[in-house]
């Protein structure tokens, strides 16, 4: 139920995204959007020595993880701006499979890889409908 409502809530930002960064960069549109997330979730309950325990599980992973992160929405704002939303979302909407496909190759979630394998198929399908 919270995963569908998180999808809902992502579309439904995707979908502003457009229009709120027509008139601003790229870099500067993500800049405003990620501060303005790290505010919300830093000053209830976020404390240095979590932050810290992450690092230490994580290592560099971490922060290669958020670098990646945060270049792939800039470069998602800036592709929206430049051709049709619908386009560019459904372009966007493959991670789903490489997160899939790197789950099992990668962290080696071999457990139920038959399930993953046709989830995965399913979401490929759903995109190539979508376009």
């Amino acid at each position: 139920m919270v995963a569908l409502l998180c999808a809902i809530v992502l579309g439904i930002a995707w979908i502003l995204d457009k229009p709120a960064s027509a008139f601003i960069d790229a870099s500067l549109y993500s800049f405003f959007l990620w501060l303005g997330g790290i505010i919300i979730v830093i000053f209830p309950a976020v404390q240095y020595k979590q932050l810290k325990n992450e690092f230490q599980v994580g290592g560099w992973k971490v922060a290669l993880a958020a670098l990646l992160n945060v270049s792939g929405y800039i470069l998602f704002i800036k592709a929206i701006t430049m051709t049709d939303a619908s386009r560019v979302v459904v372009v966007d909407s493959l991670t789903g499979i490489f997160v899939v496909l790197g789950g099992i190759i990668i962290l080696k979630e071999y457990d139920h890889i038959w399930r993953k394998i046709i989830a995965a198929i399913i979401a490929f399908v759903g995109v190539y409908l979508l376009r």
